[in-house]
């Protein structure tokens, strides 16, 4: 109890030391990754990278065989080890194909609801729509994720210029700076996520990923902590700003939270569909492979001189490892986001949560 009680009194002695300048917000900010590293782990086409660790593969073992043709010719000679390792493969991508099949079937399942769970689902997102309303100037609420984000950011925007122009007025120098700071923040966070919505698809994995780079946990926490921090020199008309504020941040966290779960299910489709695709024609050819090997019918085709049983095996194993590499290509991609897009609310849970006095407290970004 002793600790939990400094802890706490450490907690609320920090409200007085916050430094809204310090304070970076750690997100999926896809502008940190630049060049081949953004392309790689969120931006790229999951089959674009999945053929470029493909062509690794293949250049890396052709590599080894060039500068080891010995040692990899006493390899490939032992039939028996290579028929079992191929085997093996043969019986992983089928494997594979079933569990995926299995899961899609289980996700699948969940959109078989009664007619009562249907009209519930319709009710519970025609409530939330009319609750949006109120930031529309014209018309009704927006149905697709860019335009219902773009509303949402522009009312934040609209708040947090407000807030800023009303404590201007005020003589406390320690408030204006913390306001202007914060201000400065989210204005910018709010230019990069539009500047990530101006393309014309909607309902895109860039699309959905623009709406989870925003870091709505952190500015929940520090304009509440602002609010606190400043409790008695603050405006009645700025308390009722940040109040808006927040109840913005409500709608756009909930919204967020759905656009995420749109984002894995397409996601998740996407990988079920191209697997299905990429595993057939590799069962089908690691079988004749089998076969073509235990018969000794290896096609003499050389490259750079490099024996053609090499080849062969070589671009056999690559062929084989397609199903695997195609599920790394995706997963990569969601356990980034995952791991960037950790939060509830005030709650930020990421390996990279930043601390009350604006010490980064884990790993860098990924």
């Amino acid at each position: 109890m002793s600790d939990r009680r400094e802890v706490l009194a450490e907690e609320r002695e920090a409200i007085d030391e916050i430094d809204f300048d310090e304070h970076v917000p750690s997100f999926l900010r896809l502008e940190e990754e630049t060049g081949f590293r953004q392309w790689f782990l969120i931006t790229g086409n999951r089959l674009a990278v999945a053929l470029v660790l493909l062509a690794v593969v293949f250049i890396s073992l052709f590599a080894w065989g060039m500068f080891r043709p010995l040692e990899m010719r006493t390899l490939l000679t032992e039939t028996t080890t290579v028929q079992t390792l191929f085997n093996t493969m043969l019986s992983g991508i089928i494997l594979l194909v079933s569990i995926v099949v299995s899961v899609n079937s289980i996700v699948l399942s969940q959109e078989l609801t009664s007619l009562e769970q249907q009209q519930g689902r319709i009710e519970s997102s025609m409530e939330f729509s009319r609750s949006i309303e109120e930031y529309v100037s014209e018309g009704v609420a927006p149905t697709t994720p860019p335009a219902f984000l773009d509303v949402l950011l522009d009312t934040l925007s609209d708040r947090v210029t407000d807030l800023q122009e009303i404590c201007a007025e005020v003589p406390d120098d320690e408030l204006r700076a913390d306001v202007d700071a914060f201000t400065a923040k989210v204005l910018t966070h709010i230019d990069e996520v539009d500047t990530q919505l101006e393309g014309d698809s909607s309902g895109t994995a860039d699309i959905l990923l623009a709406g989870l780079s925003y870091d709505y946990s952190w500015q929940l926490y520090a304009v509440r902590q602002l609010r606190a921090k400043h409790d008695d020199v603050l405006p009645e008309a700025a308390d009722e700003i940040i109040g808006e504020f927040l109840e913005a941040l409500k709608y756009f966290a909930t919204g967020r939270g759905y656009f995420k779960t749109l984002y894995y299910e397409q996601e998740f489709a996407n990988l079920s569909n191209t697997l299905l695709y990429v595993s057939l024609p590799a069962i089908v050819f690691l079988s004749h492979f089998l076969l073509a090997l235990d018969a000794a019918q290896i096609p003499d085709v050389q490259i750079l001189g490099v024996d053609p049983l090499m080849i062969y095996v070589i671009f056999a194993y690559t062929f084989a490892l397609a199903p695997y590499i195609v599920f790394t290509s995706f997963l990569i991609r969601s356990t980034v986001v995952a791991r960037r897009t950790l939060g509830a609310g005030p709650f930020v849970v990421r390996h990279d949560t930043v601390e009350l006095r604006g010490e980064k407290s884990g790993a860098e970004d990924d």
